[in-house]
């Protein structure tokens, strides 16, 4: 029973670890993205680096081995909430449009920070098919209503030329 002990609390520590080092590099990384834009605390950048390298530190402390891509890249990435990965729906192609459009801008952003003038293109690219993804969504959307909106109006004009139901006749008899 001890090992067992031990082993989920080494596993405790090391998931301690890595949410200590998730939220360093998310905080690091929205900073620099702000910064780049213009809005961000230039002044926080080299506390945030040397927290996340004491995060990455800790975690190949506490784990024996270093944090893989794999799971930097889950991290770092925001991914399609759960409610959305599920049937297609216009919220699933909306959010897929959506994050076209951030990761063109993103790779545009990285690559003028380095003069990669191919690379700015591909992202430009990439976020030009997202914002056309959307308006052709739009338009999507703007067609089915009216054609909804024309069966409605069918419908009415139908029920209104048809004449009323004629109402039997109850013969009374007459008043002596």
């Amino acid at each position: 029973m001890r090992v067992v002990s031990e082993n989920s609390e080494t596993d405790l520590q090391r998931k301690r670890a890595e949410s200590r080092l998730d939220q360093s590099l998310r905080e690091l990384t929205a900073n620099l993205l702000r910064v780049v834009r213009g809005a961000g605390r230039a002044y926080d950048v080299e506390d945030q680096i040397r927290k996340a390298a004491d995060a990455f530190g800790a975690f190949r402390e506490v784990a024996g081995y270093g944090v893989g891509a794999q799971e930097i890249d889950q991290m770092l990435s925001g991914g399609l909430p759960p409610e959305i990965t599920g049937p297609w729906s216009d919220a699933r192609e909306r959010q897929q449009a959506t994050e076209m459009i951030v990761r063109g801008s993103l790779q545009m952003t990285a690559a003028e920070l380095l003069g990669q003038h191919l690379q700015v293109a591909a992202g430009r690219q990439e976020l030009g098919k997202g914002v056309q993804y959307l308006h052709e969504m739009r338009e999507r959307a703007q067609e089915e209503r009216r054609q909804t909106e024309r069966a409605q109006r069918a419908a009415k004009k139908a029920l209104k030329s048809k004449p009323a139901p004629k109402r039997p006749t109850v013969k009374r008899p007459k008043a002596p």
